[in-house]
């Protein structure tokens, strides 16, 4: 099976979901899968592992640690033309919360794939604490949101009902999340699936003496 993954950052930069996504990575090519993650771009790759030389990546502005990259025919362009030089894809795992997400969606719409979508982040909580004016960031989202996703949205529970419904699966990575989720009048079944960890690096840790 041929997995897309779409990720809002590069998966070689630090952070949490970055995390997550090179060790689901590592873990389905281990079983047999392919799997090819379209990101923006970035000049900060300090874990070259998580990332492959395949992988379809999109020009984007740098911001401190963090990419940017807006949904585009350009964009579509450039993915489509990526995946080309790759096995045809079965399925579509966004695991984004803004620009990675409307780029999984638009693809999967042309080209017919189910979506699987991991809401990885609280970005109610989380995008104040990543940007500066988080107001305005707030309500460029929403109006991007709108146009990507093809419906009204006037707050966050409307922005992230938006990708519930034309997800064919949702996953949660705890239980707190998916509560927070059905506040928000998300009434579909959320799968909670916690960020495991790599057992071979923590018997690695073991074995050593002390």
């Amino acid at each position: 099976m041929h997995v897309a993954f779409f990720s809002d950052q590069h998966p070689s930069t630090l952070g949490g979901l970055q995390v997550s996504l090179g060790l689901q990575r590592d873990f389905l090519e281990m079983a047999g899968h392919t799997v090819t993650v379209c990101s923006p771009d970035s000049k900060r790759r300090p874990t070259p592992g998580h990332a492959r030389a395949s992988d379809v990546l999109l020009g984007s502005r740098q911001v401190g640690e963090h990419s940017f990259q807006l949904a585009s025919p350009l964009t579509d362009r450039t993915m489509d033309a990526g995946f080309s030089r790759r096995p045809p894809v079965d399925v579509v795992h966004i695991q984004a919360d803004v620009w990675g997400a409307w780029n999984g969606y638009r693809f999967a719409r042309r080209h017919g794939l189910p979506v699987v979508h991991t809401m990885h982040t609280n970005i109610e909580l989380g995008l104040p604490a990543a940007v500066p004016l988080p107001g305005v960031m707030f309500r460029l989202i929403y109006a991007a949101q709108q146009r990507y996703m093809q419906t009204p949205v006037r707050d966050m529970a409307g922005y992230l009902r938006a990708f519930a419904d034309a997800a064919d699966a949702v996953i949660v990575p705890s239980a707190h999340f998916a509560e927070t989720l059905s506040r928000y009048g998300i009434g579909r079944e959320l799968q909670v699936i916690p960020t495991g960890v790599d057992d071979r690096k923590i018997d690695s840790v073991r074995s050593e003496s002390r």
